[in-house]
């Protein structure tokens, strides 16, 4: 099967595996749970947990893996994400659990979104 979308986010299984065609460049995030990622002619072993990105860097084949019941995000290389959305963003959440607001000022609006 063969999907494209602008962005694709993804919940695996533990052991249930992500095949990318062509990933180069793209950016993928670990929204929660851990990954192991091998991309063809590369030795190292990539583990990312959640919170953490990866860029892919190697032409042809790459395995997302699941270590864990997990959740990945995957961007296009043409498409990064912009950092001050996904700090704001962050921030946010750690406020809601804390459930008081953040006052956003001048700083933040700023900030890309």
């Amino acid at each position: 099967m063969y999907i494209r979308l602008d962005t694709a986010a993804v919940c695996l299984t533990k052991d249930q595996t992500l095949a990318l065609t062509d990933a180069q460049g793209a950016l993928i995030s670990c929204q929660r749970g851990a990954v192991w990622i091998t991309q063809d002619n590369d030795q190292r072993d990539i583990v990312l947990t959640s919170g953490e990105s990866f860029r892919f860097d190697r032409e042809g084949e790459a395995i997302v893996s699941a270590l864990e019941h997990s959740a990945v995000e995957v961007l296009p290389a043409s498409q990064p994400r912009p950092v001050g959305a996904v700090v704001r963003h962050r921030i946010e959440r750690a406020y809601a659990t804390a459930a008081i607001a953040p006052k956003w000022g001048a700083a933040a609006a700023a900030m890309p979104q």
